[in-house]
């Protein structure tokens, strides 16, 4: 797909496919379970206890919610239009497909994201509403008003073919691969061309250079993997309705292999910035195992920047884009 039609279908405000909360899912009988303090899928994430973890509240079936509101997450096309999407975009694997391998730290190969999307992350994964801060709310509730009530939304970085952070690129159902060597692990994303290297047990860079996908090192805690990111160019949006975060902002991404019953990868992600939030909070996502993604379809926005950039759909600069 040419980034032209996958701005129009993903970006504009009618069109919005994001980043998305994890469903709550329960561990098959006779599969055993992550160690005492993991996250499950779906369940509490290692943080600060905040009471008894109630769960997400169940996914709002229809697309046609308040444009503001507390609590909840906001789908754009409703949970069965969502899933139809997936069932087209990964139909079943074939019984001869490659496996994924049973080594739990080997994450090697094409991952896809395979859950419903949701457009606005309103609860973190213990089913707390998201802790803004006064001013990072207003930047969210202000990014909203301006695609959905406006009609004239505002461009991030993806906009303008430029790596937009992890949480966009993780939020789409675009294929990512993974490859593993002794000193680093590299993430390539069929979406923008990005590349995201992680150093493994390493320090972060001191140089004061600042990139879009931020300084990121890594180490293992037992089988997961726990990547620490800083030092961004620019502000993130953590999901496409606008969650900011800002260029300071720190992410913790937790990645394990879980296998329920499927091989896919989990993604615990920690957004620690307090220009935003008043305390951290996370949310957990799935990946598919998906061999048959090891080629990339063509991804062509460079067409786009040059021909009139992010204003050329419509979109117009965000005041925030450089916090």
């Amino acid at each position: 797909m040419k980034h032209s039609q996958f701005l129009l279908w993903a970006v504009l405000p009618a069109m919005l496919l994001v980043q998305g909360t994890l469903l709550a899912q329960s561990v098959p009988p006779g599969v055993a379970g992550p160690g005492p303090g993991t996250p499950m899928p779906g369940g509490p994430v290692q943080g600060p206890p905040r009471g008894p973890p109630p769960g997400p509240p169940p996914l709002p079936q229809s697309p046609d919610l308040p444009v503001f509101g507390a609590g909840g997450g906001r789908v754009l096309f409703g949970v069965a239009a969502e899933k139809d999407v997936m069932r087209n975009l990964m139909p079943p694997l074939p019984v001869d497909a490659p496996q994924a391998s049973t080594n739990p730290r080997d994450f090697e190969g094409s991952w896809v994201h395979n859950q419903p999307m949701i457009a606005r992350i309103e609860w973190d994964a213990y089913g707390n509403d998201v802790p803004f801060t006064a001013s990072g709310r207003a930047i969210r509730d202000r990014r909203v008003k301006s695609s959905y009530v406006d009609k004239r939304p505002n461009s991030n970085a993806s906009g303008e073919c430029r790596p937009p952070g992890q949480p966009w690129l993780f939020g789409l159902y675009y294929p990512f691969q993974i490859y593993q060597r002794a000193t680093g692990i590299d993430v390539l994303f069929a979406m923008d061309h990005a590349v995201w290297p992680i150093r493994l047990d390493n320090s972060h860079d001191t140089s004061g250079q600042r990139q879009y996908l931020g300084d990121s090192i890594g180490h293992w805690d037992g089988d997961t993997l726990v990547v620490e990111t800083s030092n961004f160019k620019r502000s993130l949006w953590v999901d496409v309705d606008g969650a900011p975060a800002s260029k300071d902002a720190r992410l913790e991404f937790r990645i394990r292999k879980i296998n329920y019953p499927d091989p896919q990868l989990e993604i615990v992600t920690t957004v620690y910035d307090p220009k935003n939030y008043t305390a951290p909070w996370s949310f957990v996502r799935t990946f598919a195992w998906r061999p048959d993604k090891l080629v990339f379809e063509e991804y062509n926005c460079e067409s786009q920047a040059s021909q009139g950039g992010a204003a050329s759909y419509g979109l117009i600069p965000d005041p925030d884009d450089q916090q």
